[in-house]
């Protein structure tokens, strides 16, 4: 009977990326903990994240569904050093970066400056961890 093996999981540059999966690290933690925070006590997670605009309790709970779910699948991405789409989470953050400040300059809530922050740490941290790596593999 022929051998036959199981067709390996495509992982670009898995082996080099040793910074870049850290750095999701960050992200998955702050996006679960969020996420778990509004699931768990919405009005006071709200407030502690800076808001001044009122959003009832269903609304924070969806968004806090979400993020956990987002942060989730971070964890896995850098758990699994998937790491051809490293570069697409950046453009997705930065996409979220215009967002968050464009949801601020129409509601004036600090709310979205505070996720603004969160979000531009996680893409310096992924961004020097790319070209960490990139450097590391002498390219």
């Amino acid at each position: 009977m022929p051998n036959k093996q199981k067709p390996s999981r495509v992982r670009a540059t898995a082996a080099s990326s040793r910074f870049a999966p850290v750095s999701l690290i960050y992200l998955s933690g702050c996006l679960v903990l969020t996420g778990t925070a509004l699931v768990a006590a919405p009005d006071l997670t709200m407030s502690l994240l800076g808001s001044t605009g009122e959003y009832g309790t269903v609304l924070p709970r969806a968004l806090g569904l979400l993020l956990a779910g987002v942060g989730i699948f971070a964890g896995q991405l850098s758990r699994h050093r998937t790491a051809v789409l490293y570069p697409t989470i950046v453009g997705v953050q930065c996409l979220f970066l215009v967002g968050f400040a464009w949801l601020y300059w129409i509601s004036r809530d600090p709310f979205f400056l505070t996720f603004v922050g969160i979000v531009a740490v996680s893409v310096v941290l992924l961004s020097v961890g790319l070209i960490l790596d990139r450097l590391s593999d002498g390219g």
